[in-house]
């Protein structure tokens, strides 16, 4: 047996019990993934006595050292075939190397398309649901720019034109370099199973841009908080209240509020592990209780048994897919609600994701030292705190210019 990671594969040999005129019998290789068996013909036949079923190898045969070669390579050669389509079905993967066998298909001759929903695949069969589904949507574009692209189409040139094709889309510079991103990995992969001879991105450069980051002011934040919502606006009222949720409980992210659970609430600290970097070290956050966000929390009690917002009311807590499709779809809404708000009340429009920079940008009006905000921010590194703070003060860093040489 070996283990992979996205799936247990069995593989070993077995004798078939079927027995021809001569008494002989065929041994097969089994593979089991997700308990569901398929067999291989190996060609070898032999006695049921020339076959130990502890060790399932050949003994007592005038040619076991030659056939218990034959196999053993036989093992390798299927093992390696398997392993490339790690994110298949038993049934698939046998079906594809009888092809193989008959036809002498090459790995090459699986679409460069196929190759990247297979990596996709594997993403998502590890769990990282909302990854895979924005890498799905990078794949739909490079399709939507080019049908069928061959392994020998992925060059420089190709690069500049898909850039092209994203800029003349209306797309920004940093989504461009989004997907770029996903397929320099994907192409990176091909090249490593040698799908490709040559790594396009050898002589292309994946641009991002630093953009200021919007912030309200703590002024602002207290005027939304103090605003008079009449109570039948129940959308408005949950975006203003998980708003404000994040903001206290330093920027916590969209994601993290909804699968947010009561169980998380211990003494008086919030203990959740950032979904987001869930396997990186200093992942796990620890909270202080306020009375800003007792006071919210307070209001929905009650209104779910496991979430503290019922944005995942009766989701079971290991159905990773509607999870994240639940919190993207409540994302958009919460989003638009908000948005309504801040248009009717005269505040700037902005989305749910400002409340991580306004608590980032409060705490440093408040001469936090620069290490707690990192901490409180969920950084692993100190340094990803100077990088995500130093696009806040441009503007600022401007102004006092100005007003210093006028």
């Amino acid at each position: 047996m070996f283990t992979n990671c996205f799936q247990i594969m069995t593989l070993d040999y077995t004798l078939n019990d079927y027995k021809k005129r001569d008494g002989s019998q065929a041994i097969r290789l089994r593979l089991i993934i997700d308990r569901v068996p398929q067999y291989i013909a190996t060609g070898i036949t032999i006695q049921k006595k020339q076959w130990n079923f502890k060790k399932s190898i050949i003994c007592k045969h005038p040619l076991e050292d030659q056939l218990n070669g034959k196999l053993s390579n036989f093992l390798l050669e299927f093992q390696s075939f398997a392993n490339q389509y790690s994110d298949l079905g038993s049934k698939k993967i046998v079906s594809l190397w009888r092809d193989y066998k008959k036809n002498g298909l090459k790995g090459k001759e699986i679409t460069f398309y196929e190759f990247f929903q297979r990596s996709n695949n594997r993403i998502r069969n590890k769990g990282k649901i909302s990854t895979a589904n924005t890498r799905d949507g990078h794949l739909k574009k490079i399709k939507g720019f080019n049908e069928n692209i061959h392994y020998s189409e992925l060059t420089p040139d190709f690069l500049l034109r898909f850039e092209r094709y994203m800029f003349d889309k209306g797309n920004k510079q940093n989504t461009v370099a989004s997907n770029m991103s996903t397929l320099k990995i994907v192409v990176k992969e091909a090249l490593k199973d040698g799908l490709i001879d040559k790594n396009p991105f050898d002589t292309y450069t994946i641009k991002r841009v630093n953009s200021n980051k919007e912030i309200l002011s703590y002024s602002e934040i207290l005027k939304i908080e103090n605003l008079k919502i009449e109570r039948h606006f129940i959308g408005i009222i949950r975006a203003r209240d998980m708003f404000l949720f994040a903001f206290y409980n330093a920027g916590m992210r969209f994601g993290d509020v909804c699968r947010l659970k009561w169980s998380n609430i211990e003494d008086s600290n919030i203990v959740y592990v950032m979904n987001k970097s869930k396997n990186l070290n200093g992942s796990k956050r620890n909270i202080p209780l306020t009375p800003k966000v007792i006071s919210i929390l307070d209001k929905y009690k009650g209104m779910d048994k496991t979430y503290v917002f019922p944005i995942l009311k009766g989701v079971d807590p290991k159905d990773e897919e509607t999870i994240v499709q639940k919190i993207k779809v409540a994302n958009n809404a919460v989003n638009r609600s908000w948005r309504i708000m801040c248009k009717n009340h005269g505040i700037k429009e902005t989305t749910f994701h400002v409340s991580k920079h306004s608590f980032a940008d409060y705490a440093v009006q408040n001469k936090i030292d620069l290490l707690v905000i990192s901490k409180l921010l969920g950084h692993s590194r100190l340094a990803t705190t100077q990088t995500y703070l130093k696009d806040f003060y441009q503007d600022k860093q401007t102004e006092a210019l100005k007003s210093m040489f006028k």
